[in-house]
């Protein structure tokens, strides 16, 4: 029976040996660094984790602190990695576990530490074990770097995005803004087309209506004298047949009135087509003479003519284009403006032709009705247009209107004229 129990004693003697050396195999190939502490926080037992960390090997680390261990010849009473040591083993008490991460230079790591107190610990923590604690430490410097540098590839993609998300953000208020512009442009084409139909078809009207005046002044001036003096003639030619009928002389010397009046007609009804003085002498002389003209058949309004430029200054065709401007502008003023003085000016403003009809009267709306409905203003400004002038028009209700035309010129030359210029 004493040999049983002393055989029976060795088997289990052999079987603890033989779990300690497993216990510390398995511990020793363990990637952390594992050391089991007494209560005061000393090292009993370490892996070989130790010898790898800190070259030092595990016989010579039994019995130490884990600051020292870890900071063997750290002196420093606020050394980061003591004070974060000391907080987690006073919470041991509270918390059977506690951890933190710490990135050492001294170790040149970042290491996760943790520490549990032992089962035992728990179920008496006032017994007197041996291993109280559990130490364990881990190098997650690749782990940290790794995934610092994820963090910061996720940083730069979304650095990219919003960057990519701003370009495209632009590249759609871009094509909104050239959508709107093409939009805007069309609409304007169109109403570019449906003004220049609307014009073409005013001037059509305007074209019969002069027509239509000119035949009836044909008809009732020239066409009566022509009437009176082919009677005359008969006359004159039946008494000269009968000469009892009396001397034909005053016959003839009627008729000769008559054709002067004929001649005279028909000098007026060319001189509203076109005056003599614009292809004689030039446009100045022109639109004086209209003016004068203007001002005897309209005499309830004054004129003040200030023309300070010469016939030699303005060359065709823009000496055509000013004189239809002036002309049109005076009939509008006798026409809707119940003015009672109007100014013609016309000189030159630094390298540009200005052309200013002011008058006093009611004016209008320059957005109303009139104004887009009236052909007489779009005709004025699509001539100055096509001659590669500036058309402007200042006016409101009971204000007056002033209408003003700039067409560019070239700068003065040896002899003082004016050049159109070119477009």
């Amino acid at each position: 029976m004493g040999r049983s129990e002393a055989s029976e004693r060795n088997r289990h003697s052999a079987a603890i040996v033989r779990a300690k050396r497993e216990w510390q195999c398995i511990a020793d190939v363990l990637p952390q660094m594992v050391c089991l502490l007494d209560r005061n926080g000393h090292i009993v037992r370490a892996n070989l984790v130790v010898e790898r960390w800190l070259t030092s090997p595990v016989r010579g680390v039994l019995g130490l602190g884990l600051h020292e261990l870890l900071h063997r010849d750290c002196r420093s009473a606020s050394c980061p990695l003591r004070t974060a040591l000391d907080t987690a083993w006073n919470a041991l008490t509270r918390t059977a576990v506690s951890e933190f991460e710490l990135t050492d230079e001294l170790l040149d790591k970042t290491v996760k530490i943790e520490l549990k107190l032992m089962p035992n610990s728990l179920d008496d923590p006032s017994a007197g074990q041996t291993n109280y604690a559990v130490f364990m430490a881990s190098d997650i410097t690749l782990l940290r770097s790794a995934q610092e540098g994820q963090r910061f590839l996720n940083q730069e993609l979304e650095l990219r995005v919003r960057e990519r998300t701003q370009e495209l953000l632009s590249a759609v208020r871009g094509l909104r803004s050239e959508v709107t512009r093409r939009e805007l442009a069309e609409n304007s084409l169109r109403n570019s087309r449906n003004e220049l139909s609307l014009l073409s078809e005013q001037l059509m009207k305007a074209q019969e209506v002069e027509r239509k005046r000119i035949a009836q002044d044909l008809h009732d001036a020239v066409g009566q004298s022509l009437s009176a003096i082919k009677y005359s003639l008969e006359r004159a030619l039946q008494m000269l047949a009968t000469p009892k009928l009396g001397s034909p002389l005053h016959v003839l010397n009627k008729t000769v009135e008559y054709v002067q009046h004929t001649i005279e007609e028909v000098r007026t009804i060319s001189e509203n087509l076109r005056p003599a003085l614009l292809d004689g002498l030039g446009a100045v002389s022109a639109i004086r003479w209209l003016c004068r003209e203007w001002g005897e058949v309209f005499c309830g309004i004054d004129v003040e003519i200030n023309l300070h430029v010469t016939d030699a200054d303005i060359q065709e065709p823009l000496g055509t284009t000013l004189f239809r401007t002036v002309q049109e502008s005076l009939n509008n003023v006798a026409r809707h403006s119940k003015a009672t003085r109007v100014a013609v000016s016309i000189c030159r403003e630094n390298n540009a032709l200005r052309a200013d009809i002011t008058d006093n009267g009611m004016g209008f709306d320059p957005d109303g009705e009139s104004l887009r409905h009236g052909h007489g203003l779009r005709g004025m400004r699509e001539r100055a247009a096509a001659s590669g002038g500036e058309f402007s028009l200042t006016t409101s209700p009971g204000g007056g209107t002033q209408l003003t035309v700039l067409w560019p010129i070239a700068p003065e030359n040896t002899s003082g004229d004016l050049l159109l210029c070119a477009s």
